[in-house]
C-alpha cells in the first residue's frame, strides 16, 4: 500500500535523530514501534489536552505543534514549537498525573504514539534498552527545564 510505504519513508526520517533513541540500534527500535500507532491531526487540534490523563508518550512524524500552557488568562502561554522528530508527553512515563500543558497542531501533522507498556517492557526483556530509554528521557526533561530556566530569566531581567 502507498499510504504504509509514506507512513514507514515519514516514521525512517523522523526516528533517525530522534533524541529518544540516542544509542539504541536502528532493530531495537524498530522491535519496540512495530505494533504503536500513528495518528494524523489536522491544523488546531490538540494532539495532548491540559487535564487529561494518558499512559503514552509521542514523537512528532511530521508539521509542527506547540506546546501551550492554560492559566486564568482566557488566551494560552505559548510554551514551546516543537518540530519533526522531537518528543512530547514524557513526563507520563515518570507519573501518573495528568498532562499539565496542550500540545497543539499548528500544521497537519503525523504523530507516533508509543504507550507506557512498550517502555516500560523493556525492563525485563531487554534493560540496556530501558536503562537507554530512561537516560534519554532524562536529558530531553533536563534539557527543556534548562530552557525554561533560560526563558524565566529573560523574563524576570527584562
Amino acid at each position: 500500500c502507498i499510504r504504509d510505504r509514506c507512513i514507514t519513508m515519514s516514521l525512517d526520517h523522523a526516528l533517525k535523530g530522534c533524541e529518544l533513541f540516542f544509542e539504541l540500534y536502528e532493530d531495537e527500535v524498530n522491535k519496540m514501534l512495530k505494533s504503536q500507532t500513528v495518528h494524523n491531526f489536522d491544523v488546531g487540534e490538540n494532539v495532548i489536552t491540559q487535564g487529561d490523563k494518558g499512559n503514552q508518550i509521542f514523537i512528532l512524524l511530521e508539521g509542527f505543534a506547540e506546546i501551550q500552557k492554560r492559566g486564568q488568562s482566557e488566551s494560552p502561554i505559548k510554551i514551546e514549537k516543537l518540530k519533526t522528530g522531537e518528543v512530547f508527553g514524557l513526563l507520563m512515563i515518570l507519573d501518573d498525573k495528568p498532562y499539565g500543558i496542550d500540545v497543539v497542531a499548528k500544521t497537519r501533522c503525523s504523530v507516533l504514539e508509543i504507550k507506557h507498556a512498550a517502555i516500560m517492557d523493556q525492563f525485563d526483556r531487554n534493560p540496556r534498552i530501558f536503562g537507554l530509554l530512561m537516560l534519554n528521557i532524562s536529558r530531553i526533561i533536563a534539557k527543556r527545564l534548562r530552557n525554561a530556566h533560560g526563558k524565566m530569566s529573560q523574563l524576570k531581567a527584562g
